[in-house]
């Protein structure tokens, strides 16, 4: 055991204080992020549809209705709709701030009034979600899980599956363990040791500075929790990805485990 001498050992777990502040306040903290951003911080998703494009392709003769949870200020959102203009999206989010920034877009007054796109806030932590059983082809669920307590990831997950059609899919892309954020998180302590506030809410499990969570998944957990809310896993992987930061002339290399899981064409759909 480290000694301490009369001092209490300096150690990064977060009190349980704040770690319950930050779980009853997230909502809070997000709209303060996108506040601050803009909504400019996300760059748009066009890889979804370079990593998905069978899920992901519609025609006028089978239109797609896709669904984004999370959906953050549009990042995947307005992609989807300027590539392809017989999809419908319907999106939400937890922070009234994100959906306020995202219905300001003027991408998406036209898109609304066309009948292609509807944003709303919800909360799938403790609501149903405002869509009709078996009404979604495709549901996106990307880098949302990971800002949640790993408590409420099941349930969410479960109150996803009776909007799903049978034989709709579910895209997930996350933070995989062993990141680089997550050895940020872990080296930015160590470097201010005693001087630096605590950011580890549990295994894998950080706060960044301004109040939001993040959870870095592995395959395996991943997979067991789509599998537990009733779907089938496709191809599970873990992807490398680099993302240059021009302004500190550097490249980041990330790492996201990612997948595309099935709802049968056999289940049928349940309110619960």
């Amino acid at each position: 055991m480290a000694a301490t001498y009369g001092y209490a050992e300096l150690t990064n777990s977060v009190p349980a204080f704040w770690k319950e502040k930050y779980e009853r306040e997230a909502a809070k903290f997000w709209d303060k992020f996108y506040a601050n951003t803009k909504g400019n911080f996300f760059k748009d998703r066009h890889w979804l549809l370079r990593e998905f494009p069978g899920e992901l392709t519609s025609t006028p003769e089978r239109p797609l209705t896709v669904l984004e949870v999370g959906s953050g200020t549009g990042s995947s959102v307005f992609p989807l709709l300027e590539t392809d203009p017989s999809i419908v999206v319907h999106a939400f989010d937890f922070s009234r701030k994100a959906i306020e920034i995202l219905k300001a877009n003027p991408s998406y007054a036209a898109a609304h009034a066309a009948g292609r796109c509807f944003a709303e806030v919800c909360d799938w932590t403790s609501q149903p979600l405002p869509h009709a059983p078996e009404s979604i082809d495709v549901a996106l669920v990307t880098f949302v899980l990971s800002a949640m307590a790993p408590e409420h990831m099941a349930p969410a997950l479960a109150r996803l599956l009776p909007v799903i059609k049978p034989g709709g899919v579910v895209i997930v892309r996350d933070y995989a363990s062993g990141d680089m954020a997550q050895q940020r998180f872990e080296s930015e302590w160590e470097a201010g040791r005693g001087g630096k506030q605590a950011n580890k809410l549990g295994e894998r499990r950080y706060v960044r500075g301004d109040g939001t969570q993040s959870y870095f998944f592995t395959e395996a957990e991943l997979t067991e929790l789509l599998t537990a809310a009733g779907f089938e896993p496709g191809d599970v992987r873990t992807v490398e990805a680099h993302n240059e930061n021009r302004k500190l002339k550097e490249v980041r290399e990330r790492l996201f485990v990612q997948g595309c899981f099935r709802k049968s064409s056999s289940t049928a759909a349940s309110t619960g």
